[in-house]
Order: structure tokens, then C-alpha cells, then sequence
């Protein structure tokens, strides 16, 4: 079934600077994707140093895993499985259309304590580009008061500021997708409870406004649009539109291989801007 975003929905976005999208997610996908980030704790916590590249884990005796970045370069197939998914779709063919890029995939584990705090900030203060987004995909609810997203309203638009004290706080609960404009002022406190909440959090942009920004090489560019490449070979069509085809690499490698080379055409990103 096509999933579609109206344009009340894009209207919201455009004003607050975010999009809640509520239970998005299979129970299938919902389940896989919480086994997988067990299987990735597991490996990435039970010798001295991770299993997988570039995660982050804390701890000496009782380690725990904080983030593994490079999803799409660890496990091809459900990154393709997620990326392909109807809602994926929707929000490349609305927020963007045709050019339409992943950029990084990484998971975060949002546990109690200081450490997992995150800082008030703004993911990329972007200033030449139309849009650069973040989206969230929540494997775990989300509660009112136990670390949510909190925000501040119209801070995507208004760069300067840095007067946090009328933030605002989105819950979410397990399956639902937080899209964010990543000028927006935002920030995560502290977890009160126990166990480990953990979300998917996808960048995207189009080819035109990374290299409009100009902040990363063609190369890195090129590898994205094989990115989504991959993904348009597994959609539906109903989902894009033919005419948008052309403008991706049409003749790709195996996923594998092509997510391999992805990973290392790695490049460093925008940097966040924190207050």
C-alpha cells in the first residue's frame, strides 16, 4: 500500500520544524530490527574491544553498547528491507523528489545515566541548502519525562537562537518515526528508567543540496545516489516515480559490495553546532 505524507503534514513541518509519523513500522520490521540491536550489543560488548566498526560502548567490566554507526555497511538486508518500506519512500518523494540521497544510518541505545545525556544542538547548521533532515525510528516507546526528544519551536528558522527555556518534549512509542529538520535546536536528558531505548536515526538530503552546501566531495555524493539506487531496485514502483529513475545509477554491484564501498568513501560530516 502507498504510504503517502499530505501536504497539511508538510505544512506542520515547515512550522515546527519536526514530524511525528505514528506506528510505521511492520511488527516483522519491528521485531528484526530489535533482535539485530540485541545481536549488536551482544557482539560489540563481550570482548575487550567491538566486534563491528565504529561502535561506541561504554564500560569496563559491565560494558554497554551507546552507538553503532554504519548500519547500512553491517547488515545489507535490512537496511535495504527498511529503506525500501513504504514510509521510507513517502518521505524521500515529499521532503525531497527527485535527487533524493540517504546520507548515514546509525542506531542509538538512550540509557539512565549522565553519560547518555545529550546536549542541547543543532545536528548541521546548514546555510546554502533547501534541506538536510534526520529521521528517527523509534524500536522503543518513548515515555513523557524519561529522556524524550525535547525541542525548541521555530529554532530551525532562526539559527541565532539559543534560549532553551521554552522547549517542548515529543514522546513516541515504539514503530513511530520522528522527522526533524536538522537546524533544529534540540536535546535529550537524562533516562530515569532502566534498559536501553533504542532508535534508528536516518540523515537524508538530496544530490542538488549536498553539493549545493558544499561541504562533501562528489565521490561521497556518488556513493549515495548507488545507495539509492539499491533501495529504487527493491521498491514498488507505485512508490516513485519512473520519470525519477534516470537521475540514480542504473547499473550497480551487489548490495554488499556496493555498502562496502559506501562505508569507505566515508567522509567527515557537517559538524554539529551545540550551545
Amino acid at each position: 500500500m502507498r504510504f503517502e505524507i499530505n501536504n497539511d503534514q508538510m505544512r506542520s513541518f515547515q512550522n515546527e520544524g519536526y514530524l511525528h509519523l505514528s506506528n510505521v513500522l511492520t511488527p516483522s520490521q519491528l521485531s528484526a530490527w530489535n533482535d539485530y540491536a540485541t545481536h549488536l550489543e551482544i557482539e560489540n560488548t563481550k570482548s575487550d574491544e567491538p566486534f563491528y566498526p565504529n561502535a561506541a560502548v561504554f564500560g569496563d567490566r559491565n560494558k554497554k553498547l551507546m552507538r553503532q554507526n554504519d548500519l547500512h555497511g553491517i547488515n545489507t538486508e535490512l537496511t535495504l528491507d527498511l529503506l525500501s518500506s513504504p514510509f521510507w519512500l513517502a518521505i524521500a518523494r515529499e521532503f525531497f523528489g527527485e535527487g533524493a540521497i540517504p546520507l548515514q544510518m546509525d542506531m542509538f541505545y538512550k540509557r539512565e545515566g549522565r553519560q547518555y545525556e545529550v546536549m542541547w544542538h543543532r545536528d548541521v547548521l546548514y546555510m546554502k541548502a533547501n534541506r538536510f533532515i534526520n529521521v528517527g525510528v523509534y524500536l522503543d516507546d518513548s515515555n513523557a519525562g524519561d529522556g524524550c526528544f525535547r525541542y525548541v519551536p521555530n529554532s530551525h528558522k532562526e539559527y541565532s537562537n539559543k534560549n532553551t527555556s521554552n522547549w517542548m518534549e515529543i514522546t513516541a512509542k515504539a514503530g513511530d518515526v520522528i522527522i526533524h529538520d536538522m537546524r533544529l535546536l534540540h536535546s535529550s536528558p537524562e533516562k530515569q528508567t532502566s534498559g536501553a531505548r533504542k532508535t534508528i536515526y536516518i540523515e537524508m538530503s538530496s544530490v542538488r543540496d549536498v553539493l549545493l552546501e558544499g561541504h562533501n566531495s562528489t565521490n561521497w555524493t556518488e556513493a549515495r545516489s548507488r545507495w539509492m539506487g539499491l533501495i529504487l531496485q527493491r521498491a514498488l514502483n507505485d512508490h516513485w516515480h519512473s520519470s525519477w529513475e534516470g537521475g540514480y545509477p542504473l547499473i550497480l554491484s551487489d548490495p554488499t559490495i556496493e555498502f562496502a564501498k559506501l562505508v569507505e568513501s566515508s567522509e567527515e560530516p557537517i559538524p554539529a553546532s551545540y550551545i
